[in-house]
């Protein structure tokens, strides 16, 4: 007996959020004057600035005579088939050539359909681009060039190499000028790589003149830190919270997720749906909102545990209280009704409130360390700068009220996207650019925080969320 089967596959190589590249904060009005294209004998008009992700692959095809971006685009990264996340794919390389190759073929892969494309879009043809910049984390980029990435996986996690490295186009499988000088960023050490650098470079962190903080939000999320003179820097394993992985509601940013909410005084929700249509999930942005509204509403204590619907009676709607369910551990918050949404009910659950708790945690833990390393108030720091495609979307007021940014004034934060793109797009039309980078990485303290008594004390205290009143 035989049926005819309907398979849906969902998309997953065009990025449905695209990565975008950032905005340097200060440009220099002289710029266009030292033009990296001087390289080539004066021969290079179009350069690509490429960002590799560990979701997502960026890229851009600049004119490097007028720093114009001429095209843009991203896709998810092929590597995912052999893990989600950095330490599934350093395993996954296993320490062989045979083992590794397939990983390396298919980053090459994805950015060769995402660079030909760009190019074939601009009009251009391969010989047209002749200069590139490569930014990635540590992993990443050894994966991208086939090195053995297995000393990151293991303590002190140093990978093969940490300076700069000027490489040629058809040694890396890029679809531009075989010829094409492929400058990539340095890394500082472990899991602060050429990203990080990048990004600091971007917002100018090495010429602020007065503390200044910047903050790469991912599974592994960077910190960067500048005392006007000095320059520390630490990872630290946030998990997959901030994108939605292993949140019950969770998804990525596309069609049919819900990206922002806003919880009404009537204690009905108000919510924006990317694509308009009905809502499927809650992304990383909307994750944050959602327990943000529940911690203001009082839902949601300071040390993370739900109250049901009898603990608030009184001091929130009667439309919020409704919404609460279960007990104990598995207490959960309906943002939409079942009934509503074509029989799916989209709630937050006590368990995902201790996902995001953990992570928002473990980089306010971070950013106490590298603050107490350079003597440091919070209260001091004068610019903070929260960085990738995550801290693009999330509004800076949820990040204050959970408390992982520390108490400044909001008019101190500034989200700038995708600040490592950026960087490479700036290391294109500027030499002076690399050599920032490269006195930056060579100069910064790097701070390891595992196995440090004072970041898991700070780690525990961090684990609080600030209670309604508290903070900026």
């Amino acid at each position: 007996m035989s049926a005819s089967v309907a398979i849906e596959v969902p998309g997953q190589t065009r990025a449905v959020a695209p990565k975008g590249f950032g905005t340097a904060v200060s440009p220099d009005p002289d710029r266009v004057p030292v033009l990296a294209s001087a390289t080539a004998a004066g021969r290079a008009r179009f350069g690509l600035a490429v960002d590799i992700g560990t979701t997502t692959l960026a890229a851009a095809l600049i004119d490097v005579d007028s720093g114009v971006e001429v095209a843009a685009g991203s896709l998810l990264n092929p590597q995912a088939e052999f893990g989600a996340d950095v330490m599934s794919r350093i395993h996954a390389a296993g320490g062989s050539d045979e083992r590794r190759r397939p990983i390396t073929a298919a980053v090459r892969r994805g950015l060769a359909t995402l660079a030909g494309g760009l190019v074939r879009d601009a009009g251009l043809s391969d010989g047209h681009v002749t200069l590139a910049a490569v930014v990635g984390n540590p992993a990443m980029l050894h994966l991208w060039r086939g090195e053995d990435p297995s000393s990151l996986g293991v303590a002190p996690y140093v990978g093969r190499w940490t300076a700069a490295i000027h490489t040629r186009a058809q040694d890396v499988g890029l679809p531009i000028d075989p010829a094409a000088a492929v400058y990539v960023f340095p890394s500082l050490r472990s899991h602060v790589g050429a990203d990080a650098i990048a990004a600091a470079v971007a917002v100018d962190l090495d010429r602020q003149g007065a503390p200044a903080l910047l903050i790469d939000l991912g599974t592994n999320s960077e910190i960067v830190l500048g005392d006007g003179a000095r320059v520390f820097a630490a990872s630290t394993a946030a998990g997959p919270a901030f994108e939605c992985g292993g949140i019950s509601c969770g998804m990525r940013a596309a069609d049919g997720a819900i990206d922002a909410l806003h919880l009404e005084p009537d204690g009905h929700w108000s919510v924006h749906v990317i694509g308009g249509g009905p809502p499927r999930g809650v992304c990383g942005s909307g994750l944050f909102d959602a327990v943000a509204e529940l911690v203001r509403a009082g839902v949601i204590e300071p040390g993370g545990a739900m109250r049901s619907a009898q603990q608030v009676s009184g001091t929130v709607s009667d439309a919020l209280a409704a919404r609460l369910s279960g007990s104990g551990g598995r207490r959960r918050a309906t943002i939409v009704a079942a009934e509503s949404n074509a029989g799916r009910e989209i709630a937050l659950t006590s368990a995902d409130v201790r996902q995001l708790q953990l992570a928002n945690g473990a980089v306010r833990a971070g950013i106490e360390v590298l603050c107490a390393q350079a003597g440091l108030a919070a209260g001091q720091l004068q610019a903070v700068f929260v960085a990738g495609t995550f801290g693009q979307y999330v509004r800076k007021a949820s990040l204050l009220r959970l408390g992982l940014l520390p108490p400044v004034p909001p008019e101190r934060v500034r989200t700038v996207g995708n600040a490592a793109g950026a960087g490479a797009v700036l290391a294109l039309i500027d030499r002076r650019v690399r050599d920032r980078a490269e006195r930056l990485a060579s100069g910064a303290n790097y701070v390891e925080l595992a196995g440090r008594a004072d970041y898991q004390e700070s780690l525990a205290r961090s684990l609080r969320f600030p209670a309604p009143g508290e903070g900026p």
